[in-house]
Order: structure tokens, then C-alpha cells, then sequence
């Protein structure tokens, strides 16, 4: 309690904690105070010209979540004194200031002095009242009335009601949603928003199916509803990309192995990260006869850009050798000589150009069996061989030079003999005897 400009002056304070429901003059302050009053407590006392008497009573209401405050004071002449009770008099005064945390404004409501009367009630509307609302309601009484009750009774003012509605009819703050990116799928994380200062966040609501497993951007729209059906929305971008290369689901491909050709390949498989189709393809052109070792590359393609790749060795050995095509060769044969041979034929199990020699000099003169060595050969390291005989069998008798020899005579004897000469179909030396004595 202080002294004011003579007055007498008593700071009431009420504040009431409200929820948020945020519709059309929800009631935020309702209070039916008891002993928020101006003059005697007790019976009037007698007397002729007290000190006017004043008070100023101070009443809260949070309203953070509004955006019009109407407020309602009620008071009345309230004097304890059963015999009478005096309306406002001349002098008294009362004064209500709202103060709102908005860029600190305040406002009196009403500056008058009222005379008479039973009871007055005071309104106003406040536009965008802030987070809290503060209500001083001032009251100065003159003190001294002379009424039939006797005279010099003090009157005494009462507030009865204080009432505050708001209403609420912006809708929540349109957020920023900031981009979510996924890999393969996702779910964005549910964005909130506020509503005109109120504590309370508002969380979005959308009619996206999640996850979201579509390649690429999708917008999200998001719906911001406060509790009196007020709404925003705003956008997201929601990204799923795909960046994962595929696995191959075996980490080192066998070999292909053939003793000839490759004609066809079977494609390994790969897994893609995001569970789609992964198309395998490779460089290889088939059929593939090279001998040794080729390396074919497979590629594993996830159709989103994403590749990767896998060796695998085709391995071509040829270790058969060919196989003559006649199983036993036959001989070849001659009176004399054999100066040139007929190569017999083999095949190889690879098809490729078999070659053919032997280890036969030509000619072969030598009367008897000379066994010729054929040997086979594919060109991959494989051989074989085969034998064949050459026989020469001379059965043919020399041919005398002279059909018939000249006679030989003499007085008394012979005692030499010129050899006759004769020649031998193949060529030889003629060994020529006599059987003379």
C-alpha cells in the first residue's frame, strides 16, 4: 500500500492460466472477484470529508494464441451498510489501461467520471494483444456522501466480473521446409509450425503415401491446421536418389573352360541396393575359339547410372591330339624305288587345319621294309603319330646287253673270257659270272 497525489492506492494483482483453443471469443480470463473493492471495509462510519480513496487492481490473461482480446469490466456500487447503498457519486472516477507485450502500446479504455447509477460495465477490443494481455483497472472514489442512511457513510465500488474473450482467425506461420534426401526410399520427418505466438507447435498433415520410393524430386505438401481450422501449407521437396554401384552376389566368377569353342556365356547375377532389376550385359563375342585365356567383362547396370563391373576368365585348351583318319595305313610299295609319298589325312577334335609330316628322305631305295613315321599335328601342342611301310622288292632278273653272244674261237685255246655286260631294271650293278673251266 503507497500514497499517490494523496490517494490511497492498492496494487491487486490476479493472473489466471488459460488453455488454447483458439475459435471465436474463447473465453481466456472469466473471474468473479470478492474483495476487489474501493471504500470501507466494514459499516460506513461517520464521518464528514475523509480522504478520497483509490485502488488499482491488475488482472492477466495470456493471450498468445489470439488475435483479438475483448475484454469486459463490471462494477458496482457495493456499500456494506444494509440501511443504504449509494450509486457512483460525483468525483468518482475509474480508469481501465490494458497493456499488452505487443510493442509495449497501452490503452485507456475509458477516462470519465461517472455520477450515479447502479453498476457500469466497461468493454473493449484489443487488435493483436501479444502473448499477454496486462488489465489495471483503477478506482477513486470521493469519499464522503451524505445519504438517508446517515450522513457521512462512505460508498464503496466493487468489481464483480472480469472477462476476456479471444478469437483467433490467422492461420498458423507458413514454415520453410527445408529438402530431405533419401537414398532409395524415404519418409521426411514431420515438419511444425507455430500459430500466432502460441506455445503449442502445429505438426503438418499430408496426403503423400509413404515411403516415397519414386526416383527423383517429389513435393510433399504439407497442411498446417490450428485448433479453430485455420490452415497453411507449404511445400518440401522430398529427393530419393540412387548412387549405390550393384553387388555382384558372387565375388570371384569361375572359370569357362572348353578344350575348343564357347558358344554361349551364362550371365551372373547382382544385387542392386535399391531392390530394382539389374541388367547384365558383357563385351564378349562369341563363340570364342582363341585358344588360352580371354578375360570377358560383365556389367552390372542398375538403370539409374550406376554400374559396375566383373571379370571372368574363358579359358580355350586344347590337349587332344588329332586322330588319323585311316586306323592302319597301307604299305606302299615299289621293284626299285619310292621318291614320293601320299600324306594320309587325321582329324582334329577342334576342326582346325591338321598338319601332316613324316621323317621319310626320298627316295627310298633300300630293298626291304623302311617304316615311315607320319606325325599329326593341330597346331595347339597336340600331336599323334602313325606308321606306314615302304617296301621295296626287286624280283625283276637283269636283261642281257646281247640278245646272243658272239662266238669265241681260237687255233688252240681260250684262255680269257670278255665278260658279257647286262643291266638291271633298277639300275644296279650286274654282278656277271661264268661257269667256264
Amino acid at each position: 500500500m503507497k500514497k499517490k497525489n494523496g490517494f490511497l492506492i492498492f496494487i491487486l494483482s490476479l493472473i489466471i492460466n488459460t488453455t488454447y483453443s483458439q475459435c471465436v471469443d474463447d473465453v481466456i480470463l472469466n473471474v468473479n472477484p470478492t474483495n476487489h473493492f474501493v471504500g470501507p471495509s466494514a459499516n460506513c462510519a461517520n464521518n464528514t470529508g475523509g480522504d478520497p480513496t483509490s485502488n488499482t487492481f491488475n488482472y492477466s490473461a495470456n493471450t498468445s494464441c489470439y488475435d483479438v482480446a475483448d475484454v469486459s469490466i463490471t462494477i458496482i456500487p457495493d456499500n456494506p451498510n444494509t440501511s443504504g447503498n449509494p450509486g457512483f457519486e460525483g468525483g468518482d472516477r475509474v480508469e481501465i489501461t490494458l497493456t499488452d507485450d505487443n510493442g509495449s502500446t497501452t490503452t485507456t479504455i475509458n477516462g470519465s467520471t461517472y455520477n450515479g447509477g447502479n453498476s457500469n460495465t466497461f468493454t473493449a477490443t484489443r487488435i493483436n494483444p501479444g502473448d499477454n494481455l496486462s488489465i489495471d483497472v483503477f478506482i477513486r472514489i470521493q469519499g464522503n456522501n451524505n445519504t438517508a442512511n446517515g450522513g457521512g457513510c462512505w460508498e464503496r465500488l466493487r468489481v464483480t466480473n472480469v472477462n476476456v474473450t479471444g478469437s483467433d482467425s490467422t492461420s498458423p506461420v507458413t514454415p520453410t521446409i527445408a529438402d530431405e534426401t533419401f537414398e532409395c526410399n524415404g519418409i521426411p520427418i514431420t515438419p511444425t509450425t507455430t500459430d500466432s505466438g502460441c506455445p503449442t507447435l502445429i505438426s503438418g498433415t499430408t496426403t503423400t503415401t509413404f515411403p516415397i520410393t519414386t526416383l527423383g524430386t517429389t513435393v510433399v505438401t504439407w497442411t498446417f491446421t490450428d485448433d479453430c481450422g485455420n490452415s497453411t501449407t507449404a511445400d518440401q521437396n522430398v529427393i530419393i536418389q540412387d548412387t549405390t554401384a550393384p553387388v555382384a552376389d558372387v565375388a570371384t566368377l569361375a572359370d569357362v573352360t572348353d578344350q575348343c569353342e564357347v558358344t554361349a556365356l551364362t550371365a551372373p547375377t547382382a544385387t542392386d541396393n535399391c531392390g530394382g532389376t539389374v541388367i547384365v550385359t558383357n563385351d564378349a563375342t562369341l563363340p570364342i575359339t582363341t585358344q588360352g585365356t580371354t578375360v570377358v567383362t560383365w556389367t552390372y547396370d542398375d538403370g539409374n547410372g550406376n554400374t559396375s563391373t566383373q571379370a571372368q576368365n574363358v579359358v580355350i585348351t586344347d590337349t587332344t591330339a588329332p586322330v588319323a583318319d585311316v586306323a592302319t595305313l597301307a604299305d606302299v610299295t615299289d621293284q626299285c624305288e619310292v621318291t614320293a609319298l601320299t600324306a594320309p589325312t587325321a582329324t582334329d577334335n577342334c576342326g582346325g587345319t591338321v598338319i601332316v609330316t613324316n621323317d621319310a628322305t626320298l627316295p627310298i631305295t633300300t630293298q626291304g621294309t623302311t617304316v615311315v613315321t607320319w606325325t599329326y599335328d593341330d597346331g595347339n601342342g597336340n600331336t599323334s603319330t602313325q606308321a606306314q611301310n615302304v617296301v621295296i622288292t626287286d624280283t625283276t632278273a637283269p636283261v642281257a646287253d646281247v640278245a646272243t653272244l658272239a662266238d669265241v674261237t681260237d687255233q688252240c685255246e681260250v684262255t680269257a673270257l670278255t665278260a658279257p655286260t647286262a643291266t638291271d631294271n633298277c639300275g644296279g650293278t650286274v654282278i656277271v659270272t661264268n661257269d667256264a673251266t
